[in-house]
């Protein structure tokens, strides 16, 4: 093998040089390259450090208010106040008040709640096919702060026949009916929905 390698390099010279030069090139890229990513990376992370400002600079909360994201990772998740019940005495603002380099202490309390509804028309003409009998899951999910955050809701069930009103009656107490058989094994009458 060394025979081969010193006849390789002896006979052809210009292969070989052009070969080590190439290697050459390719390690001293690689080795730019790596380091123009980490300063970039650096950079970046320096400028967002730097510019970085806090809703707030001190938070008091009451005790046995912090979630698991606050006492694993420090931080405080954005609408954090939904949820926490009590506060801060007189006396306690009044010593935020007090500690050096605070200028403003605002307290914030929860003083009412909306639950904000709506109406949807959801069209199931195109979803609709010849089955006699359909379900339809319906998901309803809530969107904020620019479709950056999703609040999943309630989940409805649509159900849809072709059989007509679903009509129970009563013979001496004993009520007649399209029945279905539930998971557990059992018979219920199909009922039209109250809602």
């Amino acid at each position: 093998m060394g025979r081969f390698l010193l006849s390789q390099l002896r006979h052809r010279a210009g292969r070989s040089v052009t070969l080590g030069v190439g290697i050459l090139v390719a390690a001293v890229s690689f080795v730019l390259l790596t380091s123009a990513v980490s300063t970039s990376a650096l950079q970046v992370q320096g400028t967002v450090a730097s510019n970085w400002k806090t809703a707030y600079d001190i938070l008091v909360r009451p005790p046995n208010s912090f979630t698991p994201l606050e006492q694993e990772q420090s931080l405080v998740r954005n609408n954090y106040l939904s949820g926490i019940f009590g506060g801060i005495t007189l006396d306690q603002w009044h010593d935020v008040l007090r500690t050096p380099g605070v200028e403003v202490a605002a307290p914030i309390a929860n003083i009412g709640l909306i639950l904000p509804t709506g109406f949807t028309e959801v069209p199931m003409k195109d979803l609709l096919n010849r089955d006699p009998v359909q379900l339809y899951r319906v998901r309803n999910e809530s969107v904020a702060d620019a479709g950056t955050s999703r609040y999943p809701g309630s989940t409805s069930y649509v159900y849809v026949t072709r059989r007509g009103r679903i009509t129970i009656t009563s013979y001496g107490g004993v009520e007649t009916g399209p029945a279905e058989t539930l998971p557990d094994g059992t018979i219920a009458l199909l009922r039209n929905c109250q809602g």
